[in-house]
This record gives structure tokens, C-alpha cells and sequence, in this order.
């Protein structure tokens, strides 16, 4: 079986591969919206002639160190933007950074050379606005696992993502130690409160996988399979269900990096319920023989984590790293003229 870091390597490699992919697909967009192809002042000054060669560094002004993502696009940005330029158009790079790295005030993180200065501007901000945010994602999701490392707690992302930016948010959270969890409704079952009061609650969930044929209910849960719960009586229906499953030979994993899991939520509760009910959840797995992972969610953030990684469930799910950091770097650009 594979490492714990070789296998969240893969996974980070794997991310990657779909967030390159979302940059090749939405870059014509990002193009159209900035009009990069009609940057007036560009145009004004003369700055887009052939003759205009120089230079752009991107650095850090921020004073506090950060975390770099989205560094390792840029190339493929500039490259492809240049296609309907003039076949004359040359460009260079050279990388200071890689993704993953830490950056200090002032240290440089990416360069790029040009016969065409005024192309050069008009991607600046493009370039700037993707990598500020995919660090800001980044390094809050590293402060996160700093503080719940020591006790074996995996961060977790969540769906809560800028819409078309999937893949680059979840990139980011993996870039910074944490894990993207589902990428989409195809990637696993999850069974959340507005499912539960749709389906008539979960006596009703129970008795529908009670008479589920054992070959369906392989079938769908085939990638794993999370069950939120917010009460003391939820929880008992959805240990319930852990028991028919395994009742019917489904197998699931045992490490949570494979997502082919049964993962119970605890949903909003503070710290003193949630260790009460993580424990009820301990002593039933051990005593069914039945893995059961504990995620909790809801309201935690960096001023709680500890208190919640304290009675060390196996992961926590969090929405604002991908949709609201704390801290976006300071990330500049300066032009430097042949």
C-alpha cells in the first residue's frame, strides 16, 4: 500500500492535472473579460509595437510570509494568450518560485521577457489576480493544518468554491496540506440535512437502504459515503444504516486519502457535545467491526480548530479557506524595460 505523503502526493498531482485543465478552458474567457486584446492605453502609448521589449518580475510586498499556488499556470497563461499575436512575438520565463514554496517579502517568484512589452501588461492582472487568490487559499488552508497536524486530523475543502474556479480552489487547498475531498457530485455520496428533509427524514433513509438490493447499493457507494448529522437521534439512525452496510458485505476503506469511506459528519455542535457523540461513534465501530470516519463541520475556524482537534476526529471540513481566507498576499509586478 502506498505512504501516507506518496499518496497525498498523487493526490495533489492529480488535482493539478484538472486545474491545468480549467485554466486551458476558461482562459478565453478570462481573456474577453479583461478585453486583453483591446488594452487601450497599451494601444495609446505604442507600448504594444515590436519594437517595446522588456521585461515583467512578479514579487511579494507582503511583509508576512505566504504560500505560493497558481505560479506553476503562468507559463501555460502567457503562452497560450500569444497565439493570436504576430508569429514574431518571443517570449521567455524564468521561475524563482514553484508552487508549494514559501515566499518572503520582496522575493521574486516569476519572470517573463518579451519583444512586446504591451502584451506583457495586459496579462498582469490576470496573472496577479490568479495567483493572490489561489495563495490566499493556500497558505490559510496550511495555518489550518499547522494547528491540527500534531493531533492526526485531516482539513478537508469543501464544495463552497468560486463557480468556474473548481479545480484551481481545491488545487490551492492541496498545495497548502489539506485534502479537496469530493471535486463534484459524481465523486461520492453525500447525504446532507436538505436530502434528509426531502427523503421524509431518516427513519425513512434507513428503511430505504434496508430494502436497497445489496448489488445497487454496491454500485453507488462504490466511491464512499458521508451522512450528516445534527442530532443525538440522527446520529443513532445513521449508525443504523453503518450496520445494514455492513449487514449487506459493503466494503470500505480504511484510510480516509483513498475517499472510499464511510464518514459520519457531525454537523454544528460545539466541542464538548461533539467529543460526547465522537466517543458513542468510537465505541460502536470498535465494538461492530465497522470503520466509520468522523468528520466535523460547521463554524470552525482558526480561533476554535485546536479546541475541535483536540478530541481528534479524523477530519475537518471547512468552507472558508476556498471562500472567504483571512489573508491575501500582496503579490506585485515591475516592468523593466531593454
Amino acid at each position: 500500500m502506498e505512504g501516507f505523503d506518496e499518496l497525498k502526493q498523487k493526490i495533489l498531482t492529480s488535482v493539478k492535472t484538472k486545474a491545468k485543465y480549467e485554466v486551458i478552458k476558461n482562459l478565453t474567457r478570462w481573456l474577453s473579460e479583461d478585453k486583453v486584446f483591446g488594452d487601450l492605453t497599451s494601444h495609446l502609448l505604442g507600448l504594444d509595437y515590436l519594437s517595446r521589449s522588456g521585461k515583467i518580475i512578479f514579487f511579494s510586498k507582503t511583509k508576512q510570509d505566504f504560500l505560493l499556488a497558481g505560479a506553476d499556470f503562468l507559463q501555460e497563461i502567457f503562452n497560450r494568450s500569444a497565439k493570436p499575436y504576430s508569429q514574431n512575438l518571443k517570449l521567455y520565463f524564468k521561475q524563482y518560485k514553484k508552487d508549494g514554496d514559501m515566499v518572503k517579502y520582496k522575493e521574486k517568484i516569476f519572470e517573463v521577457w518579451s519583444n512586446n512589452i504591451g502584451f506583457l501588461l495586459s496579462l498582469e492582472r490576470l496573472c496577479l489576480n490568479l495567483i493572490i487568490r489561489l495563495s490566499a487559499i493556500a497558505t490559510e488552508t496550511r495555518r489550518l493544518v499547522d494547528a491540527v497536524s500534531r493531533f492526526g486530523v485531516h482539513i478537508l475543502a469543501t464544495r463552497k468554491t468560486t463557480p468556474g474556479l473548481r479545480f484551481l480552489e481545491k488545487y490551492a487547498v492541496c498545495v497548502g496540506g489539506g485534502l479537496p475531498y469530493r471535486l463534484d457530485l459524481s465523486s461520492g455520496v453525500m447525504i446532507k440535512d436538505n436530502h434528509i428533509k426531502a427523503f421524509g427524514g431518516m427513519k425513512n433513509l434507513l428503511s430505504f437502504f434496508e430494502k436497497l438490493e445489496d448489488e445497487k447499493l454496491r454500485r453507488f457507494l462504490r466511491k464512499g459515503i458521508t451522512i450528516e448529522v445534527q442530532s443525538k437521534k440522527e446520529l443513532s439512525y445513521a449508525l443504523k444504516i453503518a450496520k445494514i452496510f455492513k449487514d449487506k458485505g459493503i466494503n470500505f476503506s480504511d484510510d480516509i486519502l483513498y475517499q472510499r469511506c464511510f464518514i459520519i459528519m457531525l454537523d454544528n455542535f460545539d466541542h464538548r457535545d461533539a467529543k460526547l457523540l465522537l466517543k458513542k461513534i468510537r465505541d460502536f465501530s470498535s465494538s461492530e467491526g465497522i470503520k466509520v470516519f468522523i468528520e466535523l463541520s460547521g463554524g470552525i475556524r482558526p480561533h476554535n480548530v485546536g479546541l475541535f482537534a483536540r478530541i481528534r476526529p479524523d477530519a475537518i471540513s471547512t468552507s472558508y479557506i476556498t471562500f472567504s481566507p483571512s489573508f491575501f498576499p500582496d503579490i506585485s509586478a515591475d516592468i523593466f524595460l531593454d
